[in-house]
């Protein structure tokens, strides 16, 4: 299936498809902190580590599977694992949206 990239952003790219839905790509890449050292909370993107996109989509996939199994209605169609892709219907926020973000310093 054919796609445009849309958008580019610290965590994922997204891409346009040609049903009208959107492929999202979880990347490699983490945030870092101004020294250029990995921090879960900054807003810099600068290391790379392997895999890590694709333990985000999990986190993701399993989420979106619980709503799903409740019947609440997502903008998630399902998700292609070994690739690291979601795929979504198009949505608009509401009000003034909600982003959910949880992060652990577990390394150093």
């Amino acid at each position: 299936m054919e796609m445009t990239k849309v958008y580019t952003g610290k965590t994922k790219d997204v891409y346009k498809l040609t049903d009208g839905n959107y492929l999202l790509k979880f990347k490699d890449d983490v945030t870092v902190d101004e020294d250029g050292n990995f921090d879960p909370g900054a807003n810099n993107t600068g290391l790379k580590i392997d895999g890590v996109g694709a333990a985000g989509l999990r986190v993701s996939k399993f989420f979106f599977e619980k709503l799903k199994e409740k019947n609440i209605k997502t903008h998630y169609i399902n998700c292609d694992l070994e690739n690291a892709t979601m795929t979504v219907t198009p949505a608009e926020a509401f009000g003034k949206g909600l982003e959910v973000i949880l992060r652990y310093k577990a390394v150093r």
